[in-house]
């Protein structure tokens, strides 16, 4: 029954054009949880998305349980809204909160809905993000240069960063945040062919400053075009403040999991939880332990888990 509920949520997603990653795994987890405490779970997708995740955990929460989904972008929490209202989880009180996973823990706090038994991080884009044009973050059609995560909040755009940064800084973020091994050559090009307006512009002219790659897998402008949404984002501050924030609301013997797509967010999430889970913070040269410090932290599995 569990498998099934997963494999329907599967293909629901799979209609609107997003399927959630490891799925299975974060169910799993949650019944777990379930069955050890034998009572009903407070749940916490802190990137919701479509819902993907939290629909499949939902299906298999016992009834009295909460399920709370945090997102940035109000279009997809609206269309997580419409998928957690669809039959199946009329037993789960379900609540959704503009805002990022940074300040879940303040969100929660001023609602009283702490602690918290599950947390989940699904961190980057979903697929219906890249594929609205409309939205900047794809360099395959032609769009304004915003990505935002949420357009309505203000802030800075990718088209502010490309044409106001001198050719140094834009070249430190496509390196920094895209690891670009091209990042100067782009950044030159791109000060020199001030002003941009779209999307599908600066793809070919990043294309053109890198020349053909024979046998590249990806196109010429990815790095830069994630390098561009992670820095309007500050996506990498809201990891590093949305962590321990996460740690902070969990209850003793709660669980939290993270799921991650590239090497900037492995090394902030296994900092962190290498941290965490710290026996002693004597002096390595130090043979008797005097520090009596305590674990945050329990890791199950050490493992990396690929999707």
């Amino acid at each position: 029954m569990m498998d099934g509920a997963s494999e329907q949520s599967r293909r629901v997603e799979g209609a609107l054009g997003h399927i959630s990653v490891m799925e299975r795994e974060v169910v799993r987890l949650v019944t777990a949880q379930a069955v050890e405490q034998g009572r009903p779970l407070r749940c916490v997708d802190l990137t919701l998305g479509l819902a993907g995740h939290a629909r499949a955990v939902a299906e298999i929460l016992p009834a009295g349980s909460q399920v709370i989904g945090f997102d940035r972008d109000p279009a997809a929490l609206e269309r997580a809204k419409a998928r957690m209202s669809e039959p199946g989880i009329e037993g789960i009180q379900t609540l959704f909160i503009q805002a990022s996973f940074a300040e879940a823990e303040e969100c929660l706090r001023a609602r009283g809905m702490v602690p918290v038994d599950f947390v989940l991080f699904d961190l980057g884009l979903n697929s219906t993000q890249l594929d609205a044009g409309e939205r900047g973050f794809s360099l395959m059609s032609s769009g304004p240069l915003d990505m935002r995560m949420d357009p309505e909040g203000g802030g800075v755009t990718a088209g502010d960063l490309l044409n106001t940064l001198d050719a140094e800084r834009l070249a430190d973020i496509f390196w920094l945040l895209g690891e670009e091994r091209y990042s100067r050559r782009i950044a030159r090009a791109l000060v020199k062919g001030r002003p941009w307006q779209s999307t599908l512009e600066v793809a070919e002219a990043i294309s053109r400053a890198v020349g053909g790659r024979k046998g590249a897998k990806i196109h010429p402008a990815t790095r830069c075009f994630q390098a561009l949404r992670m820095a309007v984002n500050d996506e990498l501050g809201a990891i590093r403040a949305g962590l321990p924030a996460a740690g902070r609301i969990l209850r003793a013997g709660g669980v939290m999991a993270v799921i991650s797509f590239h090497s900037l967010e492995h090394r902030l999430v296994k900092t962190f939880f290498r941290a965490g889970a710290r026996r002693c913070l004597c002096p390595e040269e130090q043979p008797v332990c005097t520090c009596r410090f305590e674990p945050i932290f329990r890791w199950e599995q050490r493992r990396e888990q690929r999707p």
